[in-house]
């Protein structure tokens, strides 16, 4: 399944979702483990974009990385970004 409006009419792009994960510190398997996602489908979305997941996959995805403190800003003239809500950095991964 192909979700062609991923989280409403906004999408983040592949730069915002590869930026978002590398600002919080993730690889991707801790952010798949956190989304409760497969690691090829956050490998997927950062690739092709947020069309190539099924929509729920995308909503979910979004939402984790919001969750976090992510804030994905729609592009205007200088181009679209992110917004960290605090300090990024890396997270502990579990011993």
């Amino acid at each position: 399944m192909v979700n062609n409006r991923p989280h409403g009419n906004f999408s983040p792009t592949t730069v915002q979702l590869l930026a978002a994960r590398a600002g919080l510190g993730l690889s991707v398997e801790a952010l798949a483990k956190e989304a409760g996602l497969g690691v090829n489908t956050v490998r997927r979305a950062e690739a092709g974009g947020m069309q190539v997941l099924t929509a729920a996959n995308a909503e979910r995805l979004v939402a984790t990385l919001e969750a976090m403190g992510v804030t994905f800003l729609h592009a205007d003239a200088s181009g679209p970004g992110l917004r960290f809500a605090n300090a990024p950095g890396p997270i502990a991964e579990p011993d």
